[in-house]
C-alpha cells in the first residue's frame, strides 16, 4: 500500500508543479475522501494536499520564484513520509522497549486440565460470557486496537493484514492508526492499588463440623450478575495485551479487582479469595488481606480447600457456573472462572475449562 501511496503523492505533486490549483486540490481531497476505508494512504496524501495548497497560499501572496516554489511543492510531498520514516525508526522501537516479549510459562506451567463437561444450559451462559469479554476489551468498528497495535510493534504488517479485525480493505484502515503510549493505555485502568477485603472469614468454618451447617439454596439473578461482574473485573480484557505464543506476550497486565464487587442491597460481601487448580497439584485457596491480584498472589500462603469449597467445586466440575448455600448467618458461593475464547491460548486449554473459582462470602443484611 505503500507504493500506491507513493504513486497517488507523485499524481498530485506533478499537478502542484504545472500550478494547477484546481486539480491539485482536487486530486488530492478526492484521493484522500476515496481511500478514507484505507488508511494507509490516507494520512500521507491529505497531508501532502494540505501542504501544497499552503504553499499556493505563500506563492500567491509573496511571488516565490519558480524554484523556491517547485522546491517547496518537493518537500512537502516528501515531509509525510519523512515523519513517518520517523515514526517507524524511533518511535515504534521505543515502544517495544516499553512493552516488550514476556513468557508467560513460569506464571502458567503447563497441567493436564480436564476437559469441560457443559451442559447444554451452560453452553448458552459462556457463549454470552465470551461476548462479554470480547466487548469489554473491544474498541467499536476495530476489535482489539490495543491488542493490535501491539502486534504492529513487534510484527510485520503482512502478518499484521492477515490477522487485523474486519473484511478484505476494511482491514488497512487499521494499519494507519496512530500508535503512541496514550493509544496503548487509553482503556487501561488508571489505577492498580491492591483493595483490601471487606471482611473476615470466620476460622470455624475450616474445621470438619461445620459442614453440618451448610444448607443448599438455588443462585438468584442477582447472584449471578455480581460473579459475572467479578469475573469481568479480575481478568479485564482491556489488558489482555497480545499474544503471539507462550514464551512472546505483549503488554499483558496480570488478572486483578479493582474493586469491591457490588450486589444486591440484601447482602454484603465479607471476604471473596480465589481457588486455584492451575499452579499447584491439588486445588488450593490463596490467604491475602487483598481481594485477588495474581502479581501477588504467586507468592502468597495458601489453605486447603474448606468443606464448602470441596462440595463447590466437584459441583463446578460437572459444569455448574454456581454452587451457593446458607451456612449460619451467611450466604456462601463458589463461582467457576472458566476459559472463554479469549483465554484459551495462554491457558492452553478448551473453551469452557475449569480454571478455577472465586470463593465469596456474602453476609445478610439483616445481621
Amino acid at each position: 500500500m505503500l507504493i500506491i501511496s507513493l504513486v497517488f503523492s507523485a499524481i498530485v505533486l506533478t499537478a502542484s508543479l504545472q500550478r494547477n490549483l484546481i486539480s491539485t486540490a482536487g486530486l488530492g481531497l478526492g484521493i484522500s475522501v476515496v481511500s478514507l476505508g484505507v488508511g494507509c494512504i490516507l494520512p500521507f496524501v491529505a497531508l501532502q494536499t494540505v501542504l501544497l495548497l499552503l504553499i499556493f497560499a505563500v506563492c500567491a501572496r509573496w511571488q516565490l520564484s519558480d524554484r523556491a516554489r517547485r522546491l517547496s511543492n518537493i518537500t512537502a510531498s516528501l515531509l509525510p513520509y519523512a515523519i513517518y520514516a520517523c515514526y517507524l525508526g524511533f518511535l515504534l522501537p521505543a515502544l517495544s522497549e516499553v512493552y516488550p516479549y514476556e513468557s508467560i510459562e513460569a506464571r502458567l506451567p503447563k497441567r493436564e486440565l480436564s476437559p469441560p463437561r457443559l451442559p447444554g444450559s451452560m453452553e448458552s451462559e459462556l457463549f454470552d460470557l465470551g461476548s462479554d469479554v470480547y466487548r469489554a476489551g473491544a474498541t467499536p468498528y476495530f476489535g482489539d486496537q490495543r491488542g493490535h497495535q501491539l502486534m504492529l510493534i513487534h510484527e510485520n504488517r503482512v502478518q499484521a493484514f492477515v490477522e487485523s479485525f474486519g473484511f478484505g480493505v476494511g482491514r488497512l484502515a487499521q494499519l494507519g492508526r496512530p500508535i503512541s503510549q496514550n493509544s496503548l493505555t487509553m482503556k487501561l485502568r488508571t489505577t492498580e492499588s491492591p483493595v483490601a477485603q471487606p471482611g473476615s472469614k470466620p476460622v470455624e468454618w475450616l474445621s470438619a463440623g461445620a459442614n453440618d451447617r451448610i444448607g443448599f439454596v438455588d443462585s438468584s439473578d442477582a447472584l449471578r450478575n455480581l460473579h459475572k461482574s467479578s469475573f469481568l473485573d479480575f481478568v479485564y480484557p482491556p489488558a489482555f495485551g497480545y499474544f503471539k505464543d507462550r514464551r512472546n506476550v505483549a503488554g499483558f497486565r496480570p488478572h486483578q479487582f479493582s474493586q469491591i464487587p457490588a450486589v444486591e442491597a440484601s447482602l454484603k460481601v465479607e471476604t471473596l479469595e480465589l481457588v486455584g487448580l492451575v499452579v499447584h497439584e491439588e486445588p488450593v485457596a490463596y490467604i491475602s488481606e487483598k481481594l485477588p491480584r495474581m502479581d501477588v498472589l504467586r507468592t502468597a500462603p495458601i489453605r486447603a480447600l474448606d468443606n464448602f469449597e470441596k462440595l463447590g467445586l466437584a459441583n463446578l466440575r460437572e459444569g455448574e457456573m454456581l454452587f451457593v448455600a446458607h451456612q449460619g448467618d451467611y450466604v456462601r458461593m463458589l463461582g467457576a472462572i472458566r476459559a472463554t475464547r479469549q483465554c484459551t491460548s495462554c491457558h492452553d486449554c478448551e473453551r469452557g475449562t475449569l480454571l478455577g473459582a472465586f470463593s465469596y462470602i456474602l453476609a445478610k443484611s439483616s445481621r
